[in-house]
């Protein structure tokens, strides 16, 4: 069992590190996204529909925490470079179907690969494998930790 006082320690300072990691993974993302000619937000659009296909827009907005109305203004933009195209649902005309373009699915790949490459340059830094291993071991954790604590605030919000 942890110590409240040593708890309260830990607390403090991974409120601190959340937020400044926070602060300079947007920085390392508005990076990125300049040296392949994106947003960030364009880019991580690219990332949801490389991996699945959105029929609505408000599932797309969901699912990037974006309001419709900037969706549709991030999908104009998308469509104008030719990496999506936006098509009438053949099961259910009113539903609009968002899919990559062999064009958009090419780059998003390519665009993947070079952000993989991008933290492999950034981890290169890290000459022990223990120490990467452990700090991907901690930030899984941390994920999946947060990630229980919310479903289960969730759930005590909504009287379960």
């Amino acid at each position: 069992m942890i110590d409240e006082n040593n708890l309260t320690q830990y607390a403090k300072n991974i409120s601190r590190l959340t937020f400044e990691m926070e602060k300079v993974c947007r920085t390392k993302e508005v990076f990125f996204c300049d040296t392949v000619n994106l947003t960030p937000v364009e880019f991580r659009c690219l990332r949801y529909l490389v991996r699945d296909t959105f029929p609505q827009v408000k599932e797309l907005a969901s699912e990037m925490d974006l309001t419709p109305s900037r969706v549709t203004n991030l999908l104009n933009s998308l469509e104008k470079k030719g990496y999506i195209l936006r098509e009438i649902s053949s099961k259910d005309r009113r539903i609009m179907q968002v899919n990559l373009t062999e064009i958009g699915r090419v780059f998003a790949n390519d665009i993947q690969d070079k952000y993989v490459k991008f933290h492999e340059d950034i981890l290169s830094s890290i000459d022990d494998e223990t120490n990467l291993l452990n700090m991907l071991t901690s930030m899984k954790t941390f994920q999946t930790t947060l990630e229980e604590f919310l479903i289960n605030k969730g759930e005590k919000s909504n009287g379960k």
